[in-house]
């Protein structure tokens, strides 16, 4: 007859295994150069990989989840489909990298980090701390952004077409000369914001808080638009329409 005891011990065994296998993979990064090489499917669950080098490398479909990542130079790095669930990216250098349908929700932190020029199509950033993230010249097209908080963040030049912003803090943010084309901006904070230059056609920013937002040059924007706006305490620094 088959024991529960022994139903039990089987499981342990297989979980000793998995987390064997899982301090193999983050070891192996650890104690040889990781940058420029073919590491798909890694499982780096819950490693500590503070300052690490993994520059160039192939992460696609890796296992991220709840992994320490400060100050980790990931440059260029193809995280297509990665799981960076509850991952710490503080400060981490994530320029140009593929985070193409990347999960990163949950308790993400990633204050500081630089994603200029970065690859988020359709990511998950729903209620991700992006305080202070340098996100110029970002791909952010159709990315989930709900309650992220975008606050200072630097988003100038970033395409975030038909991106879902609801409910997102955007305090301070530079969107200057960004693509905001069918974004969703419904109750989200833009007080102090830079819109300047900023494509707004078919942009929804109803119930937005835009107290002192700064816009000028926008296209998308009729005279009905810019007069409630106004109303509503933005201001534009061209000329009227």
């Amino acid at each position: 007859m088959y024991s529960k005891e022994k139903e039990m011990h089987e499981r342990s065994v297989l979980d000793t295994e998995k987390r064997d296998d899982i301090s193999r993979d983050v070891q192996e990064i650890i104690e040889n150069k990781a940058y420029g090489r073919d590491l798909r499917n890694a499982n780096l669950k819950d490693g500590d990989l503070r300052d690490v080098n993994l520059k160039d490398a192939d992460l696609t479909d890796a296992n991220f989840k709840n992994a320490d990542l400060r100050d980790a130079n990931l440059r260029n790095v193809n995280l297509t489909g990665a799981n960076l669930k509850n991952a710490d990216l503080r400060d981490a250098n994530l320029r140009n990298v593929n985070l193409t349908g990347a999960n990163l929700t949950g308790a993400i932190n990633l204050r500081g980090a630089i994603l200029s020029d970065a690859i988020l199509t359709r990511a998950n950033l729903s209620a991700v701390n992006l305080i202070g993230t340098r996100l110029r010249g970002a791909n952010l097209s159709d990315a989930n952004l709900t309650d992220a908080n975008l606050t200072d963040a630097n988003l100038s030049g970033a395409n975030l077409g038909g991106a879902n912003l609801g409910g997102s803090n955007l305090d301070g943010a530079n969107l200057r000369d960004a693509n905001l084309k069918d974004a969703n901006l419904t109750d989200a904070n833009l007080k102090n914001a830079i819109f300047i230059g900023a494509s707004l056609i078919g942009a929804n920013l109803s119930a937005a808080n835009i107290e002192n937002a700064r816009f000028g040059d926008n296209t998308g924007i009729s005279k009905e638009i810019r007069d409630d706006l106004i109303q509503r305490g933005a201001t534009f620094d061209d000329s009227p329409a």
